[in-house]
């Protein structure tokens, strides 16, 4: 089996009527109309919140998610190893 992580640059962008959210950052509209995260099965945001660097699984204001089941919490700690456990058993 092969297991690839993909990183990428986070962009939080603001709509007019003052809604905000983060999703990947591309270069030029066309990439922005395809959302290459509607590619991968999983995307997790990095994050640092209150001093403690997390993974964001899944949220309203970004495009974080996961497969239903792996995570019970929105919010994990920042460890790679422990979610790749976790989806090798999905």
């Amino acid at each position: 089996d092969l297991t690839i992580i993909y990183t990428a640059h986070s962009e939080t962008e603001r709509t007019e009527d003052g809604y905000m959210w983060t999703r990947m950052k591309t270069t030029g509209k066309k990439l922005n109309k395809l959302v290459p995260e509607s590619k991968f099965n999983v995307v997790l945001l990095a994050k640092c919140k209150d001093g403690r660097y997390i993974f964001e699984t899944h949220s309203k204001n970004s495009t974080a998610k996961t497969p239903f089941g792996a995570f019970e919490e929105d919010e994990i700690e920042n460890d790679i190893v422990p979610v790749l456990r976790v989806l090798e058993e999905f």
